[in-house]
């Protein structure tokens, strides 16, 4: 008795609980995150997740604060930034990040991989239409490894996140506090914003780079996402690979069928497995000799028309001018981002 009352106060106490204390029923698979309490509107009309933390800021937020203060870690559990604080790129990046209002104690980065120190029968079975030379084979292979290093230890996180949680509501006695920081690891862990080291958010307007109303284009943007989502781009080429649906009733919003450029993108919990397990297949075939070993964009975009996969139709991110780790041609001389779709 006293352990339930203990959980009731943690659950009354905080903003989100566990989904099957929402919907119950252990056949859901998705029964095991915790997820903020919606609520209503004043109106009485359901929001997702997404669309009550976006509402809130877009209604107490002015337009100038809502562009340099994204408050991207209300939205997402953590963020991950690919390329440790030794690479060139790293001081534009921090600078970029402030511009949003993340500071270095607001994301963690991720140490890169170096491809030459790879297995050569790994690195070399990267495609001719990715790299060509050596030092581009190595750099596509690192890059793609790198990736799956930080999702396989988020997902390793969050498993023992929730594997401790569920082992204390099992036991007789339990104190608010061991249940609010169990309840907080899972939820930081439940989802993953990753950027490449060279990525920065806003508007390209004629090959410059315009913050000015992309804070409140996010937030309307993202509100439209559902809470069953498992993937977000803030930038994503899929013209070439395949065709993003419309979303109805989201008009923001595409729907991934086979999306490219890991630039800028979230992962909610929904998917890690499937990611891991995608990244560690391509890894044994190549590993084997009977198979190419694909860019990592590629190969997350294989899962995308089996999964709830979203591209921002305008989009909200772009790559900064800097020097190439993967390209064959050298540095990146100018900023890129896609053009709407």
């Amino acid at each position: 008795m006293l352990k339930y009352l203990l959980f009731m106060l943690l659950l009354l106490s905080t903003n989100y609980v566990p989904n099957n204390y929402l919907y119950g029923g252990k056949g859901n698979s998705r029964a095991t995150h915790y997820v903020y309490d919606n609520g209503t509107t004043p109106h009485g009309k359901e929001e997702t997740l997404f669309g009550s933390i976006a509402n809130q800021h877009l209604s107490t937020m002015d337009a100038a604060t809502l562009d340099r203060d994204w408050k991207l870690n209300e939205f997402f559990g953590h963020i991950k930034v690919l390329g440790g604080k030794t690479s060139s790129r790293y001081g534009q990046l921090v600078e970029e990040m402030q511009k949003i209002g993340l500071s270095e104690d607001d994301f963690i980065a991720v140490p890169g991989v170096e491809g030459a120190d790879l297995p050569k029968k790994l690195w070399s079975k990267v495609p001719d239409w990715a790299a060509k030379s050596e030092r581009g084979k190595q750099g596509v292979a690192g890059c793609t490894i790198a990736h799956y290093n930080l999702i396989l230890d988020t997902k390793t996180k969050y498993d023992e996140a929730l594997n401790n949680y569920n082992a204390l509501i099992l036991r007789d006695l339990v104190t608010i506090e061991e249940l609010t920081f169990a309840q907080q690891e899972v939820k930081k862990y439940s989802s993953v914003l990753i950027l490449e080291n060279n990525a920065a958010f806003g508007s390209l307007q004629n090959g410059n780079p315009e913050l000015k109303g992309v804070g409140t284009q996010f937030r309307q943007t993202i509100k439209q996402l559902p809470n069953d989502w498992d993937m977000f781009y803030f930038m994503c080429l899929h013209g070439d690979w395949g065709s993003a649906k419309q979303v109805e009733g989201a008009p923001r919003l595409l729907r991934a069928t086979y999306g490219v450029v890991n630039k800028c993108f979230a992962i909610n919990h929904t998917a890690y497995d499937a990611v891991v397990k995608t990244y560690e297949a391509a890894i044994k075939k190549s590993n084997s000799g009977s198979s190419v070993f694909e860019p990592c964009d590629h190969l997350v975009a294989q899962l995308h028309k089996n999964i709830n996969a979203y591209i921002a139709k305008d989009p909200l991110a772009y790559r900064f001018a800097s020097n190439s780790m993967v390209s064959d041609g050298g540095d990146f001389q100018d900023d890129w981002q896609p053009l709407p779709h």
